[in-house]
């Protein structure tokens, strides 16, 4: 269902000669034909500032209303219903994202207007359990997406747990008045801060940074044998944590260290069922998949887990952050750089650039379904009636892929 083809020039397709007819007759009906946009068409030398204002609300974008003439049509262009109309060259794309938003959209039906925002989809993602108490349950049609999604999930708490020891780390530079320190002074920084926390006391008992990694590893899997959604709620918990600006910096650390001892640990116990277990193999040490990430602990069975903090300071925070920005060459992208007197904060950035959890595709996606009036949004997300029936019509057309 392309809008436009290339041939000589751009060309509209039939189908988006049909939005363009629809929206056209909204102009017309909402301007008063012959009048301000007959004006705005003319050979005129100058538009009056009136017939601007007149027209201005209806070619802007703004929220279809329901019944409009290209709300039915923008609804099909973004959730692809009809899979007859798709160009097979794209159509597997298109096809996976009219699933998600389906599964969105079931979230919300399930929840009974508890979900607020892209925070609470994620909060299922992790646990399975909807801002109601219940288990969220996604069609068969679903199944396979929402495991997906909980794999991509999976994958952001490796990056929240690397970028806040980052966020440490630039903090610290960014404090003194070189903006330099060199590598021992920078884990000399972070390892003196964790004697304070008690995050780490909490979940593995005090001493924990002195506590054989083996030992460790095995309480953080003990945890989670007998309580598979033990997994998730201890990971939200830990990424609101290291989300919040105002945590300290000992905390900060400890909890980044637990996660990738919990992630460590799913991973462990869950790799020979986990479905698309692929996506935490893929990208390998250069995109720190989880494979990696546990592995390299592993190698530190038998040392102090001081020194496995240590090491994966050292190559996921000060060596990853040159790597990265040696792959963007010859765009300068340094923000940390390696010099003769040690890492050197080059460039200051905003903690909300990288400390940050991706959630504005799922905050869009909503706003994209409430400017079609597919969800209502004045007390928590609830699906209209249009929206009810529009989840059917996609649950009917996917039924046939099962």
């Amino acid at each position: 269902m392309a809008i436009g083809r290339l041939r000589i020039g751009a060309n509209l397709t039939p189908f988006a000669e049909k939005v363009a007819l629809a929206f056209d007759s909204e102009v017309q009906k909402a301007v008063g034909k012959g009048q301000a946009l007959n004006s705005i068409l003319s050979n005129q030398k100058s538009v009056t500032v009136k017939n601007i204002h007149a027209v201005a609300s209806s070619i802007c974008m703004r929220p279809v209303t329901n019944n409009q003439p290209e709300q039915r049509l923008l609804i099909e262009l973004l959730l692809r219903i009809d899979p007859s109309k798709e160009d097979p060259k794209t159509a597997d794309q298109h096809r996976a994202r009219s699933r998600s938003l389906a599964l969105l959209m079931e979230v919300v039906e399930q929840s009974e207007g508890k979900v607020n925002s892209g925070w609470d989809l994620h909060r299922v993602f992790a646990t399975e359990i909807l801002p109601n108490q219940r288990r969220f349950m996604p069609s068969p049609q679903f199944q396979n997406d929402f495991e997906l999604w909980k794999r991509y999930q999976e994958r952001q708490y490796i990056k929240i747990a690397v970028y806040s020891l980052s966020h440490e780390t630039v903090l610290l530079l960014g404090y003194r008045a070189t903006k330099c320190a060199t590598a021992q002074e920078i884990l000399g920084h972070l390892l003196s801060s964790t004697a304070d926390s008690t995050f780490l006391k909490e979940h593995i008992g005090p001493g924990g940074l002195q506590k054989d990694v083996r030992s460790v590893l095995e309480k953080v899997r003990e945890s989670l044998r007998h309580r598979p959604r033990e997994f998730g709620k201890n990971a939200v918990r830990a990424i609101e944590i290291l989300l919040d600006k105002s945590t300290p910096t000992a905390d900060r650390v400890d909890t980044a260290l637990y996660l990738l001892f919990l992630c460590s640990s799913f991973w462990l116990e869950n790799e020979g069922g986990l479905p698309h277990a692929e996506l935490h193999r893929g990208g390998g040490r250069r995109a720190l998949s989880l494979a990696v990430v546990c592995s390299d602990l592993q190698q530190f069975c038998g040392s102090p887990t001081v020194n496995y903090l240590s090491w994966i300071i050292e190559n996921y925070v000060l060596k990853q952050a040159i790597r990265v920005a040696i792959d963007k060459l010859p765009n300068y992208r340094f923000f940390v750089m390696r010099d003769e007197e040690g890492y050197r904060l080059v460039k200051a950035q905003n903690p909300d650039s990288y400390l940050a959890y991706d959630i504005s595709r799922i905050d869009s996606a909503y706003r994209l379904m409430e400017d079609l009036r597919l969800i209502d949004i004045s007390q928590g997300l609830r699906l209209t009636s249009l929206g009810r029936k529009t989840l059917e019509r996609l649950r009917n057309a996917h039924s046939a892929s099962l």
